[in-house]
């Protein structure tokens, strides 16, 4: 009896609208074109989805998350991974403990966003009569404000301890103009 596994490559199509779910241990995943439910999970691996919507759930313990094209009630997670998300609609939750989140292009009416001690990006208008709050434990924070953007920010430490060994930059806001395209503010 061979005791030896291999490598295996699915490739499934489905109609559109069709809820999509996939998991594994380990091996890349790539979703398309679905326009529906997807959930997809992995211990370790790259995770792409493309065009999903209505719910979508993405988690990964170790690996890069590259999401693009989603609408509805989102939820990412990832544990070392790096997170890139683009032109997102809707309600989004994002949580990281060691990887970058970078939200880009994105019209959303809620975000949670929370890293541990990965970079946080976000770069998007504001609803005004959407919640938004992101958090760094000690990584850096920036948001690219568009230049109508009334919004009010700020910024601390964790603990007493901690704000005195941290960098000035994690704990203070600045701004920068960005000629007519708004300001960025970091926190």
């Amino acid at each position: 009896m061979n005791s030896r596994m291999g490598a295996a490559i699915f490739e499934l199509s489905v109609p559109i609208g069709t809820r999509v779910s996939a998991s594994s241990v380990s091996g890349d995943r790539e979703i398309r074109a679905t326009a529906a439910e997807v959930t997809v999970s992995a211990v370790s691996g790259d995770i792409v989805v493309r065009d999903a919507g209505d719910r979508v759930e993405i988690g990964s313990v170790s690996g890069d998350l590259d999401v693009s094209n989603l609408r509805g009630r989102i939820a990412i997670e990832s544990v070392s991974g790096e997170i890139l998300a683009d032109e997102l609609v809707g309600d989004l939750s994002v949580e990281s403990v060691s990887g970058t989140i970078d939200l880009r292009r994105s019209r959303l009416t809620s975000i949670r966003a929370e890293s541990v001690s990965g970079d946080l990006g976000y770069g998007g208008p504001f609803s005004a009569t959407g919640i938004y709050s992101f958090n760094t434990h000690s990584g850096e924070g920036v948001l690219a404000l568009p230049a109508n953007a009334g919004a009010r920010t700020s910024a601390g430490s964790p603990a007493p301890a901690a704000r005195a060994a941290s960098r000035p930059s994690s704990t203070a806001i600045r701004a920068a103009t960005s000629g007519t395209s708004g300001s960025a503010s970091r926190f």
